[in-house]
């Protein structure tokens, strides 16, 4: 069964810097149309010798960690549990949930999409997701067409 969640950055400091660590611009502030967050990666070529962790997190804040929240505020995914997305009629098969579908959702959707819970779980009030190689399984808010060929047409 799907449910409804939002997927949210959390800051952390991890007093240094490594390659991979994500990192939140807020794009258009202020314009109402256009105001969304982008995240990105620090990349190996991004890690100057010169760059110190205290002078990335002056320029760019400090890192993030995506989290996955129920409405009511629980956790339905920590960072690590992060891994698959179901793509809806676009492909038949799970691919990788990365920093692309991260900023699609957060740009299309501000945040919002589904997870696959265990429906018996559910019943009882627990939010128990469903794992698939030790990964939860996301997809766009209410399986949106209209968002699967806008997905398709940045590719």
């Amino acid at each position: 069964m799907w449910i409804a969640c939002e997927l949210v950055f959390r800051h952390y400091n991890p007093g240094k810097l490594e390659e991979g660590m994500l990192f939140m611009n807020e794009l258009y502030p202020g314009h109402d149309v256009k105001e969304h967050v982008e995240v990105w990666a620090l990349t190996k070529e991004g890690m100057h010798k010169q760059i110190t962790y205290d002078m990335m997190v002056f320029e760019s804040g400090y890192p993030v960690q995506p989290w996955i929240m129920t409405d009511n505020g629980r956790i339905a995914a920590i960072p690590d549990e992060l891994g698959w997305f179901d793509p809806g009629n676009i492909s038949d098969s799970l691919i990788p949930f990365t920093l692309k579908e991260m900023n699609f959702i957060m740009r299309e959707f501000d945040g919002l999409l589904e997870i696959f819970v265990n429906e018996d779980e559910l019943q009882k009030g627990i939010i128990d997701p469903v794992y698939e190689d030790d990964l939860v399984i996301l997809r766009f808010l209410t399986d949106d067409e209209d968002a699967e060929e806008l997905y398709l047409e940045e590719e």
